[in-house]
């Protein structure tokens, strides 16, 4: 894990070095600034030759196309950023169109079944032998009641046979 430490310079002249990792602070130490150690620093810098091998040349037609891909790569990053946003917005809004039509549908069935609830007998069968019929189920059903009438035709026959 990489730990970031922060140094802060204090009202009082001590340093503050703060030691984090991620985002939690684990340890704070207070320096005393060196004085010393900074004097001779910058006398060094002000006394030291400029060698040609450490100046980083840049041509400015170079600077202007780092500047405009930089800025290319700054477009794009705000175009996925607002794209990100409206997917966001539009999967919150298409959850909410769920929702609603869950609850729609919820509703429908509750008047249904108020609709259908017949009190006489305590049950659900307002709707009973109202729905559309289709040619299958009336094949069936003209079978078991031709079976029914049948059998009843043959006990009625042999009651009068006796």
């Amino acid at each position: 894990m990489q730990r970031n430490s922060f140094f802060f310079l204090a009202e009082n002249g001590m340093m503050l070095l703060q030691i984090r990792r991620k985002d939690m602070v684990y340890g704070m130490v207070y320096f005393e600034r060196d004085l010393i150690a900074e004097r001779n620093k910058k006398a060094e810098i002000k006394k030291s030759v400029i060698k040609r091998w450490n100046v980083n040349y840049v041509d400015q037609e170079a600077l202007r196309q780092k500047e405009e891909e930089e800025e290319k790569l700054r477009e794009a990053q705000e175009i996925f950023e607002r794209l990100e946003r409206e997917k966001a917005a539009d999967e919150a809004e298409k959850q909410a169109e769920i929702k609603k039509a869950y609850l729609d549908a919820e509703l429908d069935a509750q008047k249904w079944l108020d609709d259908n609830y017949n009190e006489t007998t305590g049950s659900f069968s307002g709707m009973y032998g109202q729905g559309k019929v289709d040619e299958v189920n009336k094949d069936q059903i003209a079978m078991i009641l031709n079976e029914k009438d049948a059998a009843l035709r043959g006990i009625i026959d042999t009651e009068k046979a006796d």
